[in-house]
């Protein structure tokens, strides 16, 4: 029976890398880019590659950058999406 979960450093990496990459495309976009929800995508990599242990870490690391972008960018602000 064929093995479904990778084993080694690069597969356990690639959805930090990925995360990472959500990041600075948020904040060297300057706003004008929407990446908040592209955020998902590092825990739902890492549940493909990896076991249940580390995808709950990155899903707890990609909640606690998501909340950080939203306050850096004033998401949570009552003002955030109106027409100006």
């Amino acid at each position: 029976m064929p093995r479904l979960r990778s084993t080694g450093w690069v597969p356990r990496l690639a959805p930090l890398l990925v995360l990472m990459a959500v990041v600075a495309l948020r904040l060297a976009g300057h706003g004008r880019y929407v990446v908040l929800t592209l955020t998902v995508v590092s825990p739902m990599l890492a549940a493909i590659l990896i076991g249940p242990r580390i995808t709950m870490v990155y899903a707890l690391a990609a909640l606690l950058l998501a909340g950080l972008l939203g306050i850096h960018t004033n998401l949570y602000n009552g003002d955030y999406g109106r027409l100006r």
